[in-house]
């Protein structure tokens, strides 16, 4: 199979009716594969380009153009250009989500005066990202499922549970694929993580478009955008 009828089946510009047993599954293997390895090209931050690549990924699978070219070359830069362009715009997105006001003060820990103080600033910090924890995995994470289609609640809990355990470092994504797949490959880790995806984008777009205005401190507001922003890693 070449890249290109690869690219046609994934994306929906070809017939995936006409493919045989197995084909869209190497197909999808095949695109899925060609993105990480254009995004390791592309960024030096593994991280930003494995989501990079999911992403791109997930938007194919979603529905892709009609036609890029009937050619390799052609559909490999097409899929360059889309991690690349992806690498751009999460690195926007950290920026905004990861600015914090700026310290007013410097605190001279060397002295007693300012080693309680920083003691006190570090439990403050601690109670505010335990508080941001609970509030985004729980009070929100509830918010969002409640809008879901009923038959979808209890999958979209356990994903944001996998999630929390994430953030907490209480397992590995690999652990997670495990548990559900029994397997580890390519193909199962990406049935995964587009499940993470969709989960992601709830909180992306309640952060975006639907966090209130003054219902938060500015210290509530930088913890809770914290911890949405750990949902990458």
């Amino acid at each position: 199979m070449t890249l290109e009828e690869a690219f046609c089946l994934v994306s929906g510009s070809g017939s995936s009716t006409d493919a045989g047993p197995g084909q869209l599954d190497t197909a999808q293997s095949m695109i899925y594969q060609e993105l990480h390895a254009l995004a390791r090209r592309c960024t030096r931050d593994r991280e930003l380009g494995e989501e990079s690549a999911s992403r791109s990924f997930q938007r194919l699978v979603l529905g892709g153009p009609r036609s890029v070219g009937r050619d390799d070359r052609v559909v490999q830069s097409y899929l360059w250009r889309m991690v690349a362009n992806g690498v751009k715009d999460l690195r926007r997105q950290q920026q905004r989500e990861l600015e914090s006001p700026p310290e007013d003060e410097v605190v001279d820990s060397e002295t007693p005066e300012g080693a309680l103080i920083a003691r006190e600033e570090g439990e403050q910090r601690a109670r505010l990202a335990s508080w941001a924890t609970s509030f985004v995995f729980g009070t929100l994470a509830e918010q969002l499922a409640s809008r879901r289609a009923r038959r979808s609640h209890d999958d979209f809990r356990e994903s944001v549970r996998q999630m929390d355990q994430l953030v907490r470092g209480a397992v590995t994504f690999d652990d997670i694929v495990a548990r559900e797949c029994g397997t580890v490959n390519d193909q199962t880790r990406s049935r995964v993580y587009q499940r993470h995806c969709r989960v992601r984008r709830s909180f992306l777009m309640w952060l975006t478009d639907e966090m209130p205005e003054g219902a938060f401190s500015d210290s509530e507001s930088a913890a809770i955008k914290r911890i949405i922003a750990l949902l990458r890693r």
